[in-house]
């Protein structure tokens, strides 16, 4: 009977990690038949881009300094920053006026 038990507790013990092997293994497999099929399903890119918008207005003479993207944030960016800058020497310059204690 002791031995009956043991046997039984390792087949129950082998059966439960065959199970779980075998649904691991129906995961895995199910995952990589779905990213296959996607993959090949899936358009090809051209990376075309569509026609160059027109501007008009104060957005073609400032597209005219600065025709790309990047450049017209690093120009508005770097007029924050002169404004800040500006701001903080005024501010060093002027100090702030002393008040009086009251007496």
């Amino acid at each position: 009977t002791g031995i009956d038990k043991t046997v039984e507790k390792v087949l129950c013990c082998t059966l439960t990690c065959l199970k779980t092997t075998m649904f691991a293994n129906l995961v895995g497999r199910t995952a990589l038949v779905a990213t296959r099929r996607h993959a090949t399903q899936q358009a090809r890119r051209r990376m075309g881009s569509a026609a160059a918008p027109e501007w008009t207005g104060i957005d073609k003479t400032v597209r005219g300094y600065f025709p790309g993207d990047d450049q017209l944030a690093a120009a508005i960016l770097s007029g924050y920053f002169g404004l800040f800058v500006l701001v903080k020497i005024k501010s060093a310059i002027s100090g702030t006026a002393e008040v009086e204690a009251p007496a």
